[in-house]
């Protein structure tokens, strides 16, 4: 595919600001975990090297797209998400999704395999097996409070609860996308054909259940990893995370 393709597209600026594409074999659409948007990718670039090319996903409400409504409900989302990814993919395309972008990831896998086109894996991070569910009700807490519980995470860039502006910029798009993770209502279908590599920090406490849980959701090889670390990885784990994608991503067919 040429390097160029795409970019002077509308839609695809829309939804992928930051991608350089370079005319790699393979797509990697990596989705962002809950208040972040494309940018929170931006140390991937040099990490993934030749043969792949990054397309950080920028979801509406964010970054380069604060001007529109962020999107509360899974399905909605996926609904204009996938077409997208369908049109962009090219031959060969995975999916990376972190925390919130890890069920974006599963459900919107599903919803590609329904028009007939699928990913060569599904990469899932710091996140539970989506027939789980989510015990937590952060969409219903005080501004204060969901605040403070992402913060307690590593979630919240350092100095942004002194910021009352940027709080105030922020807010809309964390609760709905907290609401978007603890609506989800998990559905029972077939399985995926595609493998499935889950990991995570082993000390991260947002993950309920066993990691193990995701491999019922394929028919395919699953592989389950376990890092050092908390919810969030550090960047000499961040360098293990990208190295076992590139090794899945090489082994595919």
């Amino acid at each position: 595919m040429s390097p160029a393709a795409g970019l002077t597209d509308p839609v695809f600026r829309r939804w992928f600001p930051t991608a350089r594409p370079t005319g790699a074999d393979t797509r990697l659409f990596c989705l962002p975990h809950a208040g972040a948007g494309a940018s929170s990718y931006r140390d991937w670039f040099a990490r993934v090297g030749p043969g792949i090319d990054c397309l950080p996903v920028q979801l509406p409400g964010r970054e380069t797209r604060l001007a529109e409504r962020p999107i509360a409900d899974i399905d909605e989302l996926v609904s204009e998400l996938a077409p997208v990814l369908a049109a962009h993919g090219g031959p060969r395309f995975a999916l990376f999704g972190h925390s919130m972008g890890a069920l974006i990831a599963f459900a919107t896998a599903h919803r590609l395999r329904e028009s007939g086109v699928a990913p060569i894996h599904l990469f899932v991070s710091g996140s539970s097996a989506p027939r789980r569910g989510r015990s937590e009700r952060w969409h219903t807490l005080s501004d204060g409070d969901l605040l403070a519980r992402l913060a307690e995470l590593g979630g919240m860039p350092e100095g942004v609860l002194a910021e009352p502006e940027l709080c105030a910029l922020l807010l809309p798009i964390l609760r709905a996308d907290v609401t978007l993770c603890e609506r989800y209502v998990h559905v029972q279908r077939p399985p995926l054909s595609i493998p499935i590599t889950a990991m995570a920090g082993d000390g991260d406490s947002s993950i309920e259940g066993e990691l193990a849980e995701w491999a019922v959701e394929t028919t395919a090889p699953f592989t389950e990893r376990l890092l050092p670390g908390d919810h969030f990885y550090p960047p000499a784990v961040l360098d293990q995370v990208v190295e076992q994608v590139r090794r899945s991503i090489a082994g595919a067919p």
